[in-house]
């Protein structure tokens, strides 16, 4: 993460004020992956009947999140200070951008490459079958940047377009780790170069396919805390 993002992390959060706390002390502040993925949490695995029920699972889901993260709220205290939040999200976020000074939008003349968040936040999509009674496509209103090629590949292999883009908007980062043993792979046999890319982009939801004959749709439930 450091080495692609070309520094250390940088992670801020507000410090919670009294009486006693000095002017100058107006957050916390926190340079080392550690400190978010070091930090405990509740992630839930729901089996699907089926490809359809799993897509719908994930998008409610999507909308429980943040309501479920508030509930369980646990984390006050960092470096030994109150911070002015109680939830670890917004740190373990901070704590894995991997995204060059043009992709945090720092640099004005390279806008066209910034992405809006970490790799690690709140989904992007919602990904119901648009043939789903609940589903409307202006739910989905952010401008959400994705791999051309992944998304036309996709497509013409038969996915529909929304679980295409929504694939495809993962394919927008880079793997942070792969083994040398791992490099040339059977693609066809081998789910291990998909899931480098998807198993490290850590949204509030993960839609997960079967990685084997043996194994159904899933969807991990992953913003609560301890």
């Amino acid at each position: 993460i450091r080495t692609r993002r070309g520094s250390k992390v940088d992670i801020r959060v507000p410090m919670f004020k009294d009486d006693y706390t000095l002017p100058a002390d107006t957050e916390i502040h926190m340079d080392a992956m550690a400190f978010g993925m070091g930090c405990c949490c509740l992630q839930t695995t729901f089996l699907a009947r089926n490809l359809e029920e799993a897509r719908s699972l994930y998008d409610h889901l999507a909308v429980l999140g943040p309501i479920m993260l508030a509930l369980t709220a646990a984390t006050p205290l960092y470096r030994g200070r109150v911070a002015d939040t109680d939830v670890r999200w917004s740190v373990i976020s901070q704590s894995v951008d991997d995204r060059t000074p043009e992709e945090r939008g720092a640099v004005p003349e390279a806008k066209a490459k910034a992405l809006q968040k970490s790799r690690y936040d709140s989904i992007s999509l919602f990904i119901a079958d648009a043939a789903n009674a609940y589903f409307k496509d202006k739910y989905n209103d952010l401008n959400v940047k994705y791999d051309k090629d992944a998304f036309e590949r996709l497509r013409k292999e038969g996915l529909d377009e929304i679980l295409a883009k929504h694939i495809a908007h993962l394919w927008i980062r880079d793997p942070l780790v792969i083994y040398k043993s791992r490099v040339e792979l059977d693609d066809t046999k081998d789910v291990d170069h998909f899931e480098n890319i998807q198993s490290t982009n850590w949204q509030s939801v993960r839609f997960k396919p079967p990685p084997n004959p043996d194994i159904g749709w899933r969807v991990e439930f992953r913003t609560m805390e301890v």
